[in-house]
């Protein structure tokens, strides 16, 4: 049986978002950064939830970005706000299965090690000029939340290997898992950048696939958009990147994605 899903992140919106016209699939997966103002990251699932017969939301980073201090809170605030949305789906420590897919969904937020040239003290100096974070505490709690989130994930692909009903697994993280897709762009090379792009222990998490069940590995932040096969598995993003980096008349359009059993 097929299922397509049309493949959305990083929206990174200021105002609003023009959607209209746009779906090519019936159901949409957003693989994180939809905005860092929680208005308009609510208003966008709100219009997605009316071009789509479902939406699954995965959260990144930057949907957090002004809540770092208070992240249970942030968590809390955006399930309280999607519960209403009857055809809206916070993916936030739960997995969603359809039709022998498994949606396995994780933010991942950063191990910052993509650039160990960068010590702990520099980045958090860096991170707070950039007004990423306040402390030095906040810097450790974001790491943190990237291992609890590695050991979910390395645990949920682990139980989905003794599940007869999942077939297939779709991991879907709202940061890089590899730094190996990120490190030969130079305009990220030997900045603390780098190290915000993701987590490089999410993908010792494929570990726990013994029985090789993951199929696509879809995710977020990364700016440019990539669709690779590696190890059998295909990895794709499809970013709309930074504002600073596009044109206001910059038509995004959401990539079909197609899984088969």
């Amino acid at each position: 049986m097929e299922v397509t899903f049309d493949l959305i992140s990083d929206l990174n919106i200021i105002h609003s978002l023009d959607w209209e016209g746009q779906p090519e699939s019936l159901m949409c997966i957003v693989a994180g950064n939809i905005s860092e103002d929680r208005v308009i990251l609510t208003q966008t699932l709100e219009h997605l939830a009316g071009q789509y017969k479902h939406v699954f939301f995965v959260d990144g980073p930057k949907d957090h970005k002004w809540e770092m201090d208070n992240l249970p809170w942030s968590f809390i605030d955006i399930v309280n706000t999607t519960e209403p949305m009857r055809n809206v789906t916070y993916l936030h420590n739960q997995v969603c299965i359809l039709d022998g897919k498994a949606i396995v969904p994780v933010n991942g937020w950063y191990s910052l090690d993509f650039n160990p040239e960068f010590e702990i003290e520099q980045q958090f100096q860096w991170m707070k000029e950039n007004g990423y974070v306040n402390t030095i505490d906040d810097v450790m709690r974001l790491m943190s939340y990237g291992a609890s989130d590695v050991r979910y994930l390395y645990k949920t692909i682990q139980k989905m290997q003794e599940m007869d009903s999942v077939k297939e697994i779709i991991i879907v993280s709202g940061v890089v898992p590899d730094v190996g897709f990120v490190e030969h762009d130079t305009a990220l090379k030997d900045t603390p950048m780098m190290n915000l792009m993701g987590n490089s222990q999410l993908i010792n998490c494929l570990e726990a696939d013994v029985k090789k069940k993951v199929s696509t590995w879809m995710f977020g932040t990364y700016q440019n958009p990539t669709d690779q096969i590696k190890n059998n598995i295909r990895f794709v993003s499809n970013p709309k990147g930074l504002p600073s980096e596009y044109d206001v008349s910059h038509t995004y359009h959401p990539k079909r994605i197609q899984v088969q059993l």
